[in-house]
């Protein structure tokens, strides 16, 4: 099925697109594009559309270039969005402006799987993230990411279901707790993602750290937030004192920083704030390292 765009302030501009599935722009296609003005990477597509309506052109005829980066979201979307404007302005600031990732994502519905999560049915969930993997690995992708912690209950299921890379994001945060030498670390998130047991095993450097979590009231409380409060949009002053104070009770246990394993509270991190001065930002340490993954990628192999 074709459906045509028409780009606002370009009413000269027409592009047909295949919605299924929704990959990428077919060569066919270019011949339907008239491309002044076009906010698209205008010198691609003028390059294509001359290499294609042209015979003299010395260009040759490619696709448009692949997607890189494959992600899984919608645990909640509002983190899945973050992720996705984290990876371009990170890749921006590498390689330049307009110069964002190619990236899929497909976005699975919470409520079924917060709803099978909640009753233990964990294969249920991994079953439809085994899924979205092999949806955006037929696509093209030669990586993927979860943009929800607690999905990464499933990572292991993931990865030996894809052939292509799939980082898990307590990866870098342990590296980064090893390069700054930390040995006794707090760790905030959903109760499902630290009961897991691959967290303590991740993070721990082989027994080399000790990992504190918050007592059963506070993670209540954390939980409530998160799922009540954050996954829904709601970032206030009320979500920060109380991030504030499970952060202080681990402190009270001589923790030497503490890690946000959770993809909604660094919504509300604010670095500047005394009680927030020793948060370490796991979703920003994965970005960092999915950012560079696919962008040497894209160095290494252009389209």
């Amino acid at each position: 099925m074709r459906r045509s765009l028409w780009v606002e302030g370009s009413p000269d501009v027409s592009l047909s697109v295949m919605l299924i599935p929704p990959v990428m722009l077919i060569p066919s296609v270019l011949e339907e594009i008239r491309v002044e003005n076009l906010l698209l990477d205008n010198t691609f597509v003028n390059e294509q559309y001359d290499a294609m309506t042209n015979p003299g052109s010395h260009l040759p005829v490619t696709t448009v270039q692949p997607p890189r980066l494959g992600l899984i979201g919608g645990m909640s979307w509002r983190s899945t969005a973050d992720y996705y404007a984290r990876i371009n302005l990170a890749s921006e600031s590498r390689r330049g402006a307009h110069r964002n990732v190619a990236t899929l994502v497909d976005t699975l519905e919470f409520a079924p799987l917060l709803e099978a999560g909640g009753r233990g049915a964990w294969d249920e969930v991994t079953a439809a993230v085994v899924a979205a993997g092999r949806r955006l690995e037929a696509a093209g992708c030669t990586a993927a990411a979860l943009t929800s912690v607690t999905a990464h209950r499933c990572h292991a299921e993931l990865e030996a279901a894809l052939g292509i890379t799939v980082p898990h994001i307590l990866d870098p945060a342990a590296a980064y707790l090893a390069a700054h030498g930390l040995t006794r670390v707090g760790l905030l998130g959903t109760s499902r993602m630290l009961s897991a047991p691959a967290v303590q095993a991740r993070l721990s450097g082989g027994g080399a750290r000790a990992v504190v979590v918050p007592d059963a009231a506070v993670q209540a409380d954390l939980d409530r937030l998160i799922l009540d409060r954050l996954t829904q949009g709601r970032v206030d002053a009320a979500g920060r004192w109380l991030l504030e104070a499970a952060a202080a009770a681990l402190r009270r246990d001589g923790v030497q920083a503490i890690l946000l394993a959770c993809t909604e509270l660094p919504l509300l991190l604010q670095p500047e704030r005394p009680g927030m001065a020793d948060m370490i930002d796991a979703v920003a340490l994965h970005v960092d390292h999915l950012c560079e993954l696919v962008t040497d990628e894209m160095t290494d192999k252009p389209s």
